[in-house]
This record gives C-alpha cells, sequence and structure tokens, in this order.
C-alpha cells in the first residue's frame, strides 16, 4: 500500500504514514470504522484500500459533532 501511495500521491515521509496504512489495514480487514481528526489521510487510505477490493468508512469527528 505504500507503493501505492507513493505512485498516487508522489513521495512520502514513510514513517508519517506507516501508522495510519496499519490502522485503515486492520479496520478494512476487520469491517470496522474509522473515526478521526485526521480524516484527510485516512480518506486517501480509502480511495487505495477501494482499489484493491476492500471497503473502509471514514468519518471527521468534527462534522460529527
Amino acid at each position: 500500500m505504500l507503493g501505492r501511495y507513493t505512485r498516487v500521491y508522489g513521495r512520502h515521509r514513510m514513517a508519517g504514514h506507516i501508522r495510519d496504512a496499519l490502522i485503515a489495514l486492520e479496520a478494512a480487514n476487520n469491517a470496522a470504522s474509522i473515526v478521526t481528526e485526521n480524516a484527510r489521510d485516512f480518506h486517501r487510505w480509502q480511495k487505495l484500500l477501494r482499489a484493491t477490493g476492500q471497503s473502509l468508512m471514514v468519518f471527521d469527528v468534527r462534522k460529527l459533532a
């Protein structure tokens, strides 16, 4: 997924994204949703996961209030 992220979004600091990638993968594998203030980054992971046939629900906590 990190390789795909680089191809789609360009260079990145792996250390800055590895935790988000692991959270996104774990949520997708367990049919869980993510509620976060960091929705922008997780929407990127959502798109990348969708390309592999997996789904991920992402909610921006700031919009839920």
